[in-house]
């Protein structure tokens, strides 16, 4: 079963709230998103949409659907995508949470295809910017 859009930018919108707040520049991020894919009219992901900065995503709710996500098997791109996408909201406010840093970190590599390096090589990336702005955060 492939993965929709839809389904990837709940994930996004579930982890613009695992800080307990949606940043301006998330918000900004989420909509952008949600034009360019053509989902701002989506029922689902309207409102989830309009209610950002009103109602929190409850951080079991964003991991269920990242679960929900990964059960789907995802190929290589598509895990590739979330990786990216989970980059892109994450430091689109220029700050990284820990339960952001916790997501991340849970998510398992796909040792089972043959790209595992791509993958490898994007998570570390994202670990190296995380402790790059962990140690700005300490440093301040």
């Amino acid at each position: 079963m492939a993965n929709s859009p839809q389904q990837l930018l709940k994930i996004l919108i579930g982890v613009a709230w695992l800080d307990g707040q949606v940043q301006d520049a998330e918000r900004e991020h989420l909509i952008g998103i949600a034009n360019s894919q053509n989902l701002a009219n989506d029922p689902e992901i309207s409102v989830l949409i309009n209610d950002l900065g009103q109602t929190a995503i409850p951080a079991a709710q964003c991991y269920q659907w990242v679960q929900d996500y990964l059960k789907s098997q995802p190929d290589d791109a598509d895990y590739e995508q979330l990786l990216e996408a989970l980059g892109g909201i994450i430091y689109s406010d220029n700050d990284v949470a820990i339960d952001e840093a916790r997501l991340l970190n849970s998510l398992p590599l796909q040792s089972s295809q043959p790209p595992v390096v791509n993958r490898l090589s994007t998570a570390r990336s994202l670990l190296a910017r995380l402790d790059d702005a962990y140690q700005q955060w300490k440093a301040s």
